[in-house]
């Protein structure tokens, strides 16, 4: 009888100590992300142990833009992706129900994170000048490609007098420098780069003359998987929160984690312009890049901005 009441209680010990390693458990989440400072708070979130402690083991994936994150979130190879609004926004209104977790970066005034940039020698100072020029771009339909498009349209410039070219980030400063390409449109730190080396000249930081507090980077997933795992929904944001806070208030140490995960030397992130950071998903500002994108054809269904965001 003694023994039988033994067992029971080992038996009830390895039963609690099995339920409290699960209820400590942290839930593995794979998320994929762009290789831009603008989705800094994932790493800094990684880094300083904010993941971790809201019960999330996070791997961080670098991926291919949008091209790829989106086809991973919808077969699971991921859970969470880093997208700007230009891809978040198409891919719905293509059919994928992905939603909006969380903000990253924002647009500000007077930004100098992006800039247009002519090949050293053209005449190129306002943007009439850049009627008919060979435009690169990281992509057709991309975040940089789009705002430029708004942009000219501001400054009174029909985009479609101008010519695109898809390329890659890392060969822009060969073809701006070989005359293949006339401007780029490029972020920091590649954007220090080129124009220290004295290959370009900025004509205009124009994402700091876009409307202040424009989305710029989302969190997202698709709907189903944010409906399913409503905690760990409300972990990640909770994390991606304390990660925004944390960056506010250390600029340079923030710069030192961004320089790790895009695997670049700490002095070209640290002349670089840090990304500001927020958060929230604001629907406003979701119906700022519908108009856009509807205004350049971009879309062909009506979009509810309050919907694409998660509960």
């Amino acid at each position: 009888m003694h023994k039988t009441i033994a067992a029971w209680l080992t038996l009830a010990t390895i039963v609690l100590v099995v339920c409290g390693a699960r209820a400590d458990a942290q839930t593995k989440l794979v998320i994929g992300y762009t290789s831009l400072g603008d989705v800094g708070t994932n790493f800094v979130a990684k880094e300083e142990g904010f993941f971790a402690n809201h019960k999330l083991d996070v791997e961080l994936k670098a991926l291919r833009g949008g091209s790829v994150i989106v086809p991973g979130l919808v077969v699971g190879e991921i859970q969470v992706g880093t997208l700007a609004p230009p891809v978040f926004l198409q891919a719905v209104d293509g059919g994928i129900d992905l939603t909006a977790l969380t903000g990253l970066s924002v647009l500000t005034k007077g930004m100098k994170s992006a800039a247009v940039v002519a090949r050293a020698g053209l005449d190129i100072k306002s943007p009439a000048d850049l009627i008919g020029r060979r435009t690169g771009v990281s992509g057709i339909g991309s975040i940089s490609e789009v705002l430029y498009r708004e942009w000219l349209r501001q400054n009174g410039i029909d985009a479609k007098k101008m010519t695109f070219i898809e390329v890659p980030f890392p060969s822009m400063r060969d073809l701006l420098r070989s005359g293949r390409v006339d401007v780029i449109i490029i972020p920091d730190p590649l954007l220090s780069q080129i124009v220290s080396s004295g290959v370009g000249n900025v004509v205009a930081y124009f994402f700091g003359e876009l409307p202040d507090g424009a989305t710029q980077m989302i969190n997202a997933s698709t709907r189903s998987w944010a409906q399913n795992n409503p905690d760990v929904v409300a972990n990640y944001r909770a994390a991606i929160d304390e990660a925004s806070a944390f960056i506010a208030n250390n600029g340079d140490r923030t710069k030192a984690i961004i320089a790790k995960y895009l695997n670049l030397p700490e002095a070209v992130v640290r002349d670089s312009e840090l990304p500001r950071f927020v958060a929230a998903v604001d629907p406003a500002q979701m119906q700022w890049w519908i108009d856009v994108m509807s205004r350049q054809d971009m879309l062909r269904s009506k979009l509810d901005p309050v919907r694409l965001i998660a509960k």
